[in-house]
Parts: C-alpha cells; sequence; structure tokens
C-alpha cells in the first residue's frame, strides 16, 4: 500500500487492533469521508498525531 508521505520500501509492522464497535464506526465512516481505508485512515491520524506532538514546546523549556 502507498499512503501520502510514505514510500513504497516503507516497510509495515501488521498487528491486531481490539476498539469498541462505535470508534470502529466512527473510523469507517471517517474513513470512507475522506475516500481511505480504514487503515490509511488510521495512519494518517496517528501521523497527525505525531506531527503536533513534535511541535509542542518540550516541558520544564
Amino acid at each position: 500500500m502507498l499512503y501520502i508521505g510514505y514510500t513504497v520500501n516503507t516497510e509495515y509492522y501488521r498487528f491486531t487492533l481490539r476498539i469498541p464497535v462505535v470508534l470502529r464506526e466512527w473510523l469507517e465512516a471517517r474513513a470512507k469521508a475522506r475516500h481511505r481505508t480504514m487503515t490509511g485512515e488510521l495512519i494518517e491520524i496517528i501521523r497527525e498525531m505525531k506531527e503536533k506532538e513534535e511541535q509542542k514546546p518540550s516541558e520544564g523549556a
């Protein structure tokens, strides 16, 4: 699979994820609205969170 910001050579770790049904339904609807797979949407959500976290000034600075 190819995701924006990731190359064909990107390695992927495969695992099983347990989430409440209501969150799965939300994720599925969000992914469909953005024309993505649920995996692609999860990757995008995590990538965005990672970028936000990296932009925060470090605590105690």
